[in-house]
């Protein structure tokens, strides 16, 4: 179709609009679920990464314990009052924390737990509103 100056006139009408705008809002829940999917792939590996140092971590803490049953006392394993104490670190904020009591011939385990070993640094200041609006 062309119109009086013989410039060729697309016509579009209401479903070519509906069809348009069908194309875009797939568009856009595409692009949103792809976002989505990368960070869950981003947080399932740092998940995955995080397990792993801690089972690495667990694993050292067993050799020492194993140690400790065969009468050998490992470097960083303190002993005092019969209980072994020893830490194994995870990350750079995290160890395991071990407490083994040795009673005749019998070891007790008396703490095996994660703990936070980074440094806290408290807040300085709260943002509270006094009451008065801000023009």
């Amino acid at each position: 179709m062309k119109n009086e100056k013989g410039i060729p006139f697309i016509m579009v009408g209401p479903s070519s609009v509906l069809t348009i705008f069908a194309v875009l809002c797939l568009m856009i829940f595409a692009l949103l679920a792809l976002v989505t999917a990368n960070m869950d792939a981003k947080l399932a590996q740092k998940e995955a990464d995080s397990v792993q140092a801690y089972y690495q971590a667990d694993k050292q803490a067993e050799k020492i314990f194993t140690q400790i049953r065969k009468g050998k006392k490992p470097s960083g394993v303190t002993f005092q009052n019969g209980i072994y104490t020893y830490t194994c670190p995870v990350t750079n904020e995290t160890s395991i924390h071990v407490e083994i009591e040795k009673t005749k011939q019998k070891y007790s385990v008396l703490e095996w737990k994660l703990m936070y070993v980074g440094d806290w640094v408290p807040e300085e200041s709260i943002d509270v509103w006094d009451g008065n609006f801000e023009d």
